[in-house]
């Protein structure tokens, strides 16, 4: 029932009306219930309060003041529509089917009801009963750019991406400047790995809708996947200044700065993630890999147990820790990472990969050769994983076989510098005359320290090397010099090693570990 208003109620009424229409919403809410503390049992006023409060996304409130209007009149369509998406604002869902159905049945030819009732079917995963709604929907409203928009969605949602650029295309054609619509159609863009037409339908809805955190978000990571770090920094920003509580936006920005090489902000904004969401590993995790970048490895094994301990199962994590632990020269827990993350996942190379490494530091060579056996086998055009294991019969003193792999891995990619360093040590100091041939060496040598500019230590000691083995050793002591020069003052000792036979007119010959 509709209690008939006093002066004083239609005056206050009238006042709220016009916050409302200003989206002031809070003052229209408290002159609303003024006068609901006059005339209590007014429909229209519980429902214009109802509206006020949706507004402002107090949906408990607005439930409540829409279920006192069915209370008083059943027959009131748009309130049980109202109460539907409001309860599935708050997680109601069954509630909510069941308002939108009782919204149809007392009107049949209304589609909001069934486009409210076939999107939340949609995000259940009930795409049939969706679709069933959705086209009714469109039946009664062909003209109405919405049931296109519901029906693009459910197509997305289905990856039936074409039928969805057909329906957002179908919408924006009949409301032009509908911002949503160029967002739905950017997400499709997205899908269809069309990045470029995405960003272009982001900066339609900016330009229609300046503040829409949504676009900035989406254009973050689009951006994000282009390569454009900064950009989707940027963007990522404008989304934290409205809402300093998005968490995925906090992890998201993080990964930008890590990947700028910003670490010290990388772990700023992944620590923030972590605090609105401290059972989440993905900012833990990504956390941990930006702590180790910044060399700091006590607290990025921190972190990595703690992804550990949520998902126990995530190979990646105990991979990463062994990582970690290696840069700790803690290979005895590095083996144990790593071989629990090959127990939770045989079929993935990087774990026989990384475990080899981790046997050959330790001088376990044949160990070390099995899991290189295995990687290989696992990915077997991968020059990385072959260069492990010819380095790793190169230790043996096995030059053939070490030979024939840095061969293949120089096959796969020509320009592979390891592989081609490799041959040149190997020509210029292996144990077994047969294997030596000074002049190539150097050809090699050359070629790998001209493609990185004489600044790569590594190549400029073979080079040194091949000097010293052609009887070049005023050449070799130079080059030798400035690898001493390029590395870091406590991982000299080696190199001033051979500096020294240098300048002494000896040949440095690099005997088999074993």
């Amino acid at each position: 029932m509709t209690e008939t208003p006093t002066p004083h109620v239609k005056d206050l009424v009238q006042r709220a009306r016009t916050y409302s229409r200003r989206q002031e919403y809070p003052q229209a809410v408290e002159l609303f219930t003024g006068a609901l503390d006059l005339t209590p049992n007014d429909v229209n006023i519980l429902y214009s309060r109802s509206s006020a409060y949706i507004s402002l996304g107090q949906f408990h409130e607005a439930i409540e003041d829409l279920s006192r209007v069915l209370e008083l009149k059943p027959t009131h369509l748009s309130a049980w529509h109202n109460r539907a998406m409001a309860r599935v604002e708050v997680g109601k869902t069954k509630e909510a089917i069941a308002d939108f159905t009782q919204s149809i049945e007392n009107d049949n030819s209304d589609p909001d009801s069934y486009l409210g009732r076939g999107d939340l079917y949609r995000k259940l995963g009930q795409f049939d009963l969706a679709s069933a709604d959705i086209e009714a929907a469109i039946k009664l409203a062909a003209t109405s750019t919405r049931g296109y928009y519901y029906r693009g969605k459910l197509h997305l949602d289905l990856c039936q991406h074409e039928e969805a650029l057909a329906d957002v295309n179908k919408s924006i054609e009949l409301a032009p400047r509908a911002a949503k619509l160029y967002l739905l159609r950017a997400e499709i863009y997205n899908a269809m790995q069309k990045p470029e037409a995405a960003l272009a339908d982001l900066s339609t809805v900016l330009r229609l809708q300046p503040k829409n955190v949504d676009a900035y978000r989406a254009r973050g990571r689009v951006q994000f996947d282009l390569g454009y770090s900064a950009k989707a920094a940027a963007d990522f920003d404008w989304v934290l200044k409205h809402d300093p509580k998005d968490a995925a936006t906090l992890n998201q920005r993080g990964v930008c700065f890590a990947e700028l090489g910003w670490h010290t902000k990388a772990v700023a904004d992944f620590t923030a993630a972590i605090k609105l969401n401290p059972n989440d590993p993905e900012p833990i995790y990504n956390r941990a890999l930006a702590l180790a970048k910044a060399r700091n490895y006590d607290a990025a094994v921190a972190d990595f147990s703690a992804v550990t301990t949520l998902r126990p199962d995530e190979a990646d994590a105990y991979l990463q820790r062994g990582y970690a632990n290696c840069s700790l020269l803690d290979h005895a827990s590095a083996l144990i990472d790593f071989t629990k993350a090959i127990e939770i996942d045989k079929t993935q190379a990087r774990g026989y990969y990384a475990r080899a490494n981790a046997y050959r530091r330790e001088n376990q060579l044949e160990e070390a050769l099995k899991d290189a056996h295995q990687a290989v086998f696992l990915t077997p055009n991968d020059a990385a994983t072959i260069n492990l294991r010819g380095s790793i019969f190169l230790s043996l003193g096995r030059y053939v076989e070490a030979i024939a792999d840095y061969e293949k891995a120089s096959s796969i990619d020509e320009f592979d510098l390891t592989s081609t360093n490799a041959m040149a040590w190997i020509f210029a100091t292996a144990s077994n005359e047969v294997f030596r041939n000074p002049t190539k060496a150097f050809e090699l040598a050359s070629k790998a320290c001209e493609f990185t500019g004489h600044q790569e230590p590594m190549y400029l000691d073979t080079l040194a090397a091949a000097c010293a083995a052609l009887g070049r050793f005023e050449q070799a002591v130079k080059h030798q010099q400035t690898v001493v020069s390029l590395i870091p003052h406590d991982e000299r000792t080696e190199y001033e090693e051979r500096l020294a036979m240098y300048r002494l007119e000896r040949v440095f010959i690099d005997l088999p570990r074993s």
